[in-house]
């Protein structure tokens, strides 16, 4: 895109500050073969971008190289007061992007899709899925993308915003929907899964992250002393145990055997 392109771009977000702006970026290790979530954020080499891709509605998606020329519009764009939307991006996109432009370069309300998909489907073990079994859900019209990331990378990068900007608009129409009446109103003290998903994941998650960041006070000593407490107990209970569980119940073989056979077991044996 021209700068005039990228600033169009800026204009329209600004102009409809309700509308969300997915965003995601793609780094050296962001390929086919990697998942994100597994990527460890202290290696250095992982902190390089090499592009940003935006989209603020569907079937558009714009893709900018990461650089010093477009750093600029970059900023803006992310700094507007519109929601940002991303697929791991709490985890990913938002560690990298702070790391190069500050703690507080991301304005507005922002969530994550997948935690988004994860909430309607609980019984998830993972978090959640990849995006594009996710986005079959809400566009199966949607095409396949994710061989792309190598061979068009433009148009790879703009799926993937495209996706991600369609399955949020596909899980709130849902999540506002469920839990209502016909009329269209909320059954008496209940609320629809959006409210939920934003209390309970969405406006907890800076509350925790902020107390992760604190950390809790330890007293070393203290919390010496109680270990050393609880380890006596253990062996006082454990000890009366013994006398609990009966003798001809006990295993007389260790369960992979000994290295050296006692001769009291040779005894026993014969």
């Amino acid at each position: 895109p021209t700068p005039e392109d990228l600033q169009k771009l800026y204009e329209e977000c600004k102009n409809n500050p309700e509308n969300p702006i997915s965003h995601d970026i793609e780094t050296p290790m962001t390929v086919l073969e990697v998942d994100e979530s597994e990527i460890e954020f202290e290696n250095e080499e992982v902190r390089s971008i090499d592009s940003i891709q935006f989209s603020n509605k569907e079937e558009h998606g714009t893709f900018i190289i990461w650089n010093d020329s477009n750093l600029n519009i970059i900023k803006n764009i992310l700094a507007l007061p519109n929601p940002k939307i991303g697929w791991n991006n709490w985890k990913f996109d938002e560690v990298n992007i702070q790391y190069h432009l500050g703690l507080d370069a991301i304005k507005g309300e922002i969530h994550d899709v997948m935690w988004m998909w994860k909430w309607l489907n609980q019984d998830f073990i993972k978090t959640g899925r990849a995006l594009q079994f996710a986005t079959n859900f809400a566009s199966p019209e949607f095409p396949a993308w994710k061989h792309l990331s190598k061979i068009e990378k433009e148009n790879y990068g703009c799926l993937d915003v495209d996706a991600t900007l369609r399955l949020f608009n596909y899980l709130k129409r849902v999540f506002t929907s469920v839990g209502k009446l016909r009329n269209g109103k909320l059954l008496p003290d209940t609320k629809s899964l959006w409210e939920g998903y934003l209390d309970d994941i969405v406006h907890l998650r800076p509350i925790l992250r902020d107390m992760s960041k604190r950390g809790f006070p330890i007293d070393i000593k203290e919390k010496e002393k109680f270990r050393n407490l609880v380890e006596a107990e253990q062996e006082r209970v454990l000890a009366e145990l013994q006398t609990e569980y009966p003798t001809k119940l006990r295993r007389l073989n260790p369960l992979e055997g000994y290295k050296t056979i006692p001769l009291e077991v040779l005894h026993a044996e014969e």
